[in-house]
């Protein structure tokens, strides 16, 4: 298996079968990027018993490269939990908008939102995608179904407001600040 982006921008998700030799092969990769010195792959003991973790902790790092959501989506695959695996796909969606790769990262936050449709997270995730692709009506979509699956969700309102304000509608950009700001102050 290669690590690069090249690579992955071909490969069909779930990951193309080179990415199927085994859990071991696949430890072993890591463990060896990891000891290249490649970034965002920090991982402790627990990390490399656990690709879903390794994932998350590879998203929140602000890492660029997709391989440790790879393997935790082919393993959430074969469990058939649809949180699991709609975690690694919204998990490597993140890694791939942050690498810019956001034809991808929308196909990957697509797949989470067929798992889990009403969960405000993925749609979220899903809607700031849409955005930077310059397509805020469906974005805008996508918040409206997180704020009603979450109505004590600031950052649903937050990022709903820039939406509007993107397609010029600034009365409902101010309704949703103050939406907002009101459930920062209740502590919700």
């Amino acid at each position: 298996p290669c690590a690069s982006s090249e690579a992955h921008d071909n490969a069909p998700n779930p990951p193309h079968p080179g990415y199927t030799i085994s859990m071991k092969f696949h430890r072993t990769v890591l463990l060896m990027m990891i000891g290249a010195g490649l970034p965002g792959y920090a991982l402790t003991a627990a990390d490399q018993q656990d690709p879903a973790l390794t994932c998350y902790r590879s998203a929140a790092s602000g890492s660029r490269e997709p391989f440790a959501c790879d393997l935790a989506i082919q393993v959430a695959t074969r469990s058939s939990d649809s949180r699991s695996i709609a975690a690694a796909y919204t998990n490597r969606g993140l890694v791939l908008a942050r690498a810019g790769r956001l034809e991808l990262a929308l196909k990957d936050h697509n797949e989470a939102v067929t798992r889990l449709p009403g969960n405000p997270s993925v749609l979220i995730n899903r809607a700031d995608v849409l955005m930077r692709m310059g397509r805020p009506a469906d974005a805008l979509a996508d918040y409206d179904r997180a704020a009603a699956a979450d109505p004590d969700a600031p950052t649903v309102f937050f990022n709903r407001a820039f939406t509007h304000r993107a397609m010029g509608n600034l009365a409902a950009a101010e309704t949703d600040i103050a939406q907002a700001r009101a459930l920062l102050a209740t502590g919700l």
